[in-house]
């Protein structure tokens, strides 16, 4: 706990001091008024890096007791506050009753977490008790997951700043279609890769191959029959959704119009995305983040390169586009190597 602090405050400050170099970039667009404002809101938003982290981290422990019901109800505390903040402070502060809401949802989301894991013995102390053995593990492992979330942080990165040179409102088209996707992405992503993870550690500890081969099979198979149809569903309903959801005040028909199939296409994802992260559960129980790494790197590659093809021929919807082309691509890669370092006699289809 007290090194994930560490280099969450570390990337904090690095983020805070390179702002105004890279705010510009991935702006491009944007008038001078509102890419003061976009800066001085990613400031304001700067601690949810490290109070996120903390939750995660607590969450991650409640895990490992097979403790997953209360954890996952708890990051409801963010949107609640959001909802409270919309209606109470909005018209008095703008946008930044977000920023309040959003921060205050968090930290209540974390002290809940936090709570939990002192319930079953482990105290939220950031206490340094010496380099071991399993500190060392641990580094091992997390050094090439951390590059993987960088680069995949980077990919959406890319995906704004190519946005932002598309005609007014792509940026924001993107952030509306990304809001159900990403809903359903965390549900069903965020609860399979929660739960299969302690059983991965436990059966290639006793070397249970075959358990992980079935885990594989029957995981991979239950995630792609729940997850297709709703991907259907958003696609095929994708005008009725947004035209109910947003199509309020300022969000009028024209809005709807340049929304709706950019959620389509986003939508295609979610099976590959989903499915794949059992795949990426069994890899890191198996200590192969480098494989996560690599993965990573390509999709990076994959994403810059589609997004200046389909931009081209689809605008924003090609964006989109182009991060579900390279989610099936990152469910192929996974698909092969979680059946690569299977050990040989316990090898068949999954």
């Amino acid at each position: 706990m007290l090194w994930v602090c560490l280099l969450l405050a570390a990337a904090t400050v690095l983020m805070a001091l390179t702002a105004r170099g890279f705010f510009p970039l991935i702006a491009s667009n944007f008038g001078p008024a509102k890419l003061e404002l976009s800066e001085r809101l990613f400031y304001a938003l700067l601690p949810l890096v490290l109070i996120t982290g903390i939750a995660t981290n607590c969450t991650a422990v409640l895990n490992t007791f097979d403790r997953f019901a209360l954890p996952a109800l708890a990051p409801i505390a963010t949107p609640a506050f959001v909802i409270l903040g919309a209606l109470l402070l909005s018209g008095r502060v703008g946008i930044w009753a977000m920023v309040y809401s959003t921060l205050a949802g968090a930290l209540v989301h974390a002290a809940m977490v936090a709570w939990m894991m002192e319930a079953h013995g482990y105290r939220l102390r950031l206490l340094w008790h010496g380099t071991t053995e399993a500190t060392r593990e641990v580094a091992r492992q997390y050094g090439p997951v951390l590059l993987s979330g960088v680069v995949a942080s980077g990919g959406l990165l890319v995906d704004q700043s190519m946005a932002a040179m598309l005609p007014a409102g792509s940026v924001s088209a993107l952030a509306y279609a990304n809001r159900f996707v990403s809903v359903v992405i965390t549900l069903l992503a965020g609860a399979i890769s929660s739960a299969v993870a302690p059983h991965f550690s436990r059966m290639i500890a006793h070397r249970d191959w075959s358990g992980c081969r079935h885990t594989l099979k029957t995981w991979v198979r239950l995630t792609a029959l729940v997850s297709a149809p709703i991907a259907l569903v958003l696609v095929a309903g994708s005008r009725l959704l947004i035209r109910l959801t947003f199509q309020h005040g300022a969000f009028g028909p024209r809005d709807t119009t340049l929304v709706t199939p950019v959620l389509a296409m986003y939508a295609l994802q979610i099976p590959f995305f989903v499915s794949s992260r059992v795949f990426y559960r069994f890899l890191v129980a198996m200590r192969r983040t480098d494989l996560i790494f690599y993965c990573g790197v390509l999709n990076l590659a994959l994403d810059i390169v589609l997004n200046l093809i389909l931009m081209r021929w689809f605008g924003v919807a090609g964006i989109a586009l182009a991060t579900s082309l390279w989610t099936v691509s990152t469910f192929v890669f996974l698909w092969y190597w979680a059946w690569k370092v299977l050990p040989g006699d316990a090898r068949d289809k999954i």
